[in-house]
């Protein structure tokens, strides 16, 4: 199986950009064969964002829908590199998420 790394540069807090950088590597990948897509660490938002913001959670979130989908629609896993999420306590931590091709979150 396949493995691909996708890293482009980041713009801190460019969350639509960051998103729209991704998905045609990611596409890339695909079309060369991968079906392990792993992706940088903080890859849709930047490392000056302060991620303590729910907002900034949420639009994370919003982002691994999207890579979720694209799971979907290319039957790939995805290594999400690592985001700010809220977990069981509520807190905001960094963590990284495995996707499976049904979209599902395999792990955090």
């Amino acid at each position: 199986m396949l493995v691909a790394g996708v890293q482009q540069v980041v713009i801190n807090g460019d969350f639509r950009t960051n998103l729209e950088r991704v998905l045609p590597l990611y596409a890339q990948a695909v079309k060369k064969g991968a079906r392990i897509i792993v992706l940088q660490e903080f890859w849709g938002v930047g490392f000056k964002v302060r991620p303590m913001d729910k907002g900034v959670v949420e639009k994370c979130g919003r982002q691994l829908q999207a890579i979720a989908q694209l799971c979907r629609d290319t039957k790939t896993y995805c290594i999400a590199g690592s985001l700010p999420r809220f977990n069981r306590q509520g807190k905001v931590a960094n963590a990284m998420v495995v996707i499976e091709p049904s979209g599902a979150t395999m792990a955090v």
